[in-house]
């Protein structure tokens, strides 16, 4: 019989215990967004990350940009943010407008408050397993398996997808911590074939239902990163209904991996003004 990982309860536990923390401080945490555009989606992400922060007691900072900004003024911006002692953790929504370069603009996040883990700096102190902070999405990984008592070093763990935001991160982390780390993408040859050996299978492609019952291990643990829209609703890569009869535990979309990725992000603002004191 499967369990369904929860991530709603799971990120309200997390949010309890930063809210505790931030109430002892002395200074309030400061998270800034930064965005260029005007993305229905992106603007909805910036919404829930808003409402999270608030709910803890950290200050949110909105940055919103024309589409056709200028990359100039979003580094000065980032600059100027970056010797802002009320700001704790610099955040830059993607995906940013076609014109702007995104390695520039992520690299211009100082790295004591680069919480998404994202500018060449960050990402290779990851790489080397030195990371400042834990990417959010490989956070939110992470606690769903303490939730279902998976430990990494007895398992073969498949990733699908190496998205600069999802899949890469998340195989960075575990790629230290797993028995064996298999990462599959568009190259992968025969999918299924991959993610059978999976004990922990990890999906962030983003395409719906591309994960299958038969594609899946009996009695594994399956987490679904992946968010697309589907005939008018939002949906995982993960056929839930037919894979969730075949493992152990199952993340549903939506109400899984994204707001444990918000509280996790969060988790590295707190982070990020504790280490700043």
């Amino acid at each position: 019989m499967h369990k369904i990982l929860d991530g709603r309860k799971i990120a309200e536990k997390i949010k309890r215990r930063l809210k505790t923390q931030v109430k002892k401080m002395k200074q309030m945490p400061g998270l800034a967004v930064v965005y260029a555009g005007s993305d229905p989606a992106s603007l909805s992400y910036i919404m829930a990350k808003e409402k999270a922060a608030k709910e803890i007691g950290v200050d949110f900072l909105f940055y919103k940009f024309p589409a056709q900004v200028s990359e100039k003024k979003v580094v000065n911006l980032i600059s100027g943010l970056n010797q802002n002692r009320k700001v704790s953790g610099i955040i830059v929504q993607l995906p940013l407008s076609a014109h702007l370069p995104k390695k520039e603009i992520l690299n211009a996040i100082a790295l004591e408050k680069d919480i998404d883990v994202l500018s060449d700096k960050a990402r290779e102190l990851l790489k080397n397993g030195q990371p400042i902070f834990i990417p959010p999405p490989a956070g939110a990984v992470l606690e769903f398996l303490k939730k279902a008592k998976r430990p990494l070093e007895k398992s073969t763990v498949v990733v699908v997808g190496r998205g600069m935001l999802v899949g890469e991160p998340v195989a960075m982390l575990l790629k230290q911590r797993a028995k064996k780390l298999i990462i599959c993408d568009r190259k992968t040859k025969d999918l299924s074939h991959e993610t059978k050996k999976a004990d922990i299978l990890i999906s962030a492609v983003g395409q719906p239902n591309l994960i299958k019952k038969e594609m899946v291990k009996k009695g594994a643990v399956v987490i679904d990163a992946g968010t697309a829209k589907y005939k008018g609703k939002i949906v995982g890569d993960v056929d839930f209904a037919d894979v969730s009869l075949k493992i152990s535990y199952i993340t549903p979309v939506p109400g899984g991996v994204g707001p444990v990725t918000v509280a996790m992000l969060l988790a590295n603002v707190v982070k990020a003004a504790e280490k700043a004191i």
